[in-house]
């Protein structure tokens, strides 16, 4: 069901349910209203009709005069409605005088007669043989103790009024809910407009790069909408482009060792090939198994780093003695080239400093910051590692890690991109000199994982130091 139509008959329901609601207490309000009408004309005419009964009617009960009739066309003048009617009963509830009523008999009960002894009486009744509804106001006669004066005026017109007006209401009442269905329709069909362009838009720019929706000038909702709709335009293209850029990258970065390690093991099936030429064709394929492996690897760190997933063990770590196990992992590479790697901190208590950090990914972040380094460095050079506690703007406390080299430095154009997946320094070297471009990428997606910054820059006489920082909690 379209929202239109929901609208609609939302709109619908809600106007039959408040018309229902407006109608009874309407009816309800008509009927108390003529009520209370009547029973003002009838306790404004008790004076006269006492007055009446008195001189006319009584004055012969008193004398013996009984079998007389008391006086005919006796009216309370009204300036509408039809005259008041009375009558006088005694005790027994016996009618002992009446004004313009030609019955004898009293128009309440007996039981009724015992309580309007008590408080005065208004209520409806039927008169017999189709005589209509009467409202019939009765209390003790003031001027005549022992005696009741019951006063009765035909209702006349007012139910008819009532049940006209009843009728119309129901008449009118499906009109209405129709009308409030159609204007609620129209209404959502107005409001869903500029929705329904956005849709079309949606619907053409879907699959194009770069196309954005037209905002509607309204400043209202949907003007928001819209405009949250684009920015997730920009980032979904972006995260599409990166997507289709780390595919391809990953593509060209795996089908160079698979390429090598499928020519080895082709030369090794050739015959007449030595026991040292498949000895050196089997171990350059396991160099490039092996190259591959860590190349899935790091691909799956990278993964789960996207996805919020790389996964921290978090411990209580000296920092020192992590930086300086990280280090010593590589010690035979520096050893190899000659190198030395100086780890300083410029407050001594940085030295004992334990935080929470996972271990082993901290030492692979800064075994890949320090396997650039050692590539870049000259022979015999020295790398430095600081270890440094700060406040940032971010965090109350963190430690702050810096390795710097005394190589060639970042091209100021590759700082931007430095932790880009596959970006190189320098894409024209080889591979195996430049790596595959993923060791600063890991090094970011490890310390995002632990709440930390990362950063590079050239330092101000030679080579680049790359910089992250760690909180302190």
């Amino acid at each position: 069901m379209s929202i239109r139509t929901r609208l609609a008959l939302a709109m619908a329901t809600g106007t039959a349910f408040l018309y229902l609601i407006v109608a009874f207490i309407s009816i309800h309000q008509l009927g108390l209203g003529l009520v209370s009408s009547v029973d003002s004309d009838l306790k404004e005419a008790t004076p006269f009709l006492q007055r009446a009964m008195n001189q006319e009617v009584l004055e012969s009960y008193f004398i013996g005069q009984s079998g007389q009739g008391g006086p005919s066309g006796y009216h309370i003048p009204r300036s509408h409605g039809s005259p008041i009617f009375a009558q006088l009963i005694n005790t027994h509830n016996q009618v002992v005088g009446a004004i313009d009523y030609p019955s004898s008999r009293s128009l309440i009960s007996k039981s009724t007669l015992e309580s309007i002894k008590r408080t005065p009486l208004s209520e409806t009744i039927t008169l017999p043989n189709r005589g209509g509804s009467i409202r019939v106001y009765a209390q003790q006669d003031s001027l005549l103790p022992g005696f009741y004066l019951i006063m009765a005026d035909p209702l006349g017109t007012g139910p008819n009024a009532q049940h006209s007006v009843t009728t119309s209401l129901i008449l009118l009442f499906f009109p209405v809910v129709v009308l409030a269905g159609l204007g609620g329709w129209l209404l959502a069909s107005a409001a869903l407009r500029p929705v329904e362009k956005m849709r079309l838009q949606a619907e053409a720019v879907f699959g194009k790069s770069g196309e954005l929706l037209d905002p509607p000038k309204t400043g209202d909702e949907l003007g928001r909408l819209a405009t949250t709709m684009n920015h997730l335009l920009v980032d979904l293209n972006r995260s599409l482009t990166d997507q289709r850029s780390f595919v391809s990258d990953a593509g060209h970065e795996l089908r160079t060792p698979l390429a090598i390690l499928r020519g080895e093991l082709e030369l090794a099936l050739k015959p007449g090939r030595s026991t040292l030429e498949l000895r050196e064709a089997i171990s350059a394929a396991a160099d490039e198994a092996s190259r591959l492996s860590r190349l899935a690897d790091d691909l799956l760190i990278l993964a789960r780093g996207d996805e919020g997933h790389l996964q921290i063990r978090p411990q209580k770590e000296v920092i020192s003695d992590v930086i300086a196990s990280g280090v010593a992992r590589l010690q035979p590479r520096i050893s190899e080239k000659g190198q030395e790697v100086l780890v300083e901190s410029q407050v001594s208590e940085v030295t004992e400093l334990t935080i929470e950090l996972d271990k082993t990914r901290i030492q692979q972040a800064v075994g890949n910051i320090l396997d650039n380094a050692i590539r870049w460095s000259p022979p015999k050079s020295t790398i430095k590692v600081s270890v440094d506690q700060l406040a940032t703007e971010s965090q109350k406390s963190a430690v702050k890690v810096t390795i710097c080299d005394h190589g060639p430095g970042f091209p100021e154009d590759f700082i931007p991109h430095a932790f880009e997946r596959f970006r190189r320094p320098n894409t024209a070297r080889d591979r195996n000199d430049g790596g595959s471009g993923l060791g600063l990428a890991i090094v970011k997606s490890i310390i995002d994982a632990h709440d930390g910054q990362v950063g590079v820059y050239n330092h101000p006489s030679s080579g680049a130091c790359v910089w992250f920082t760690l909180p302190v909690k």
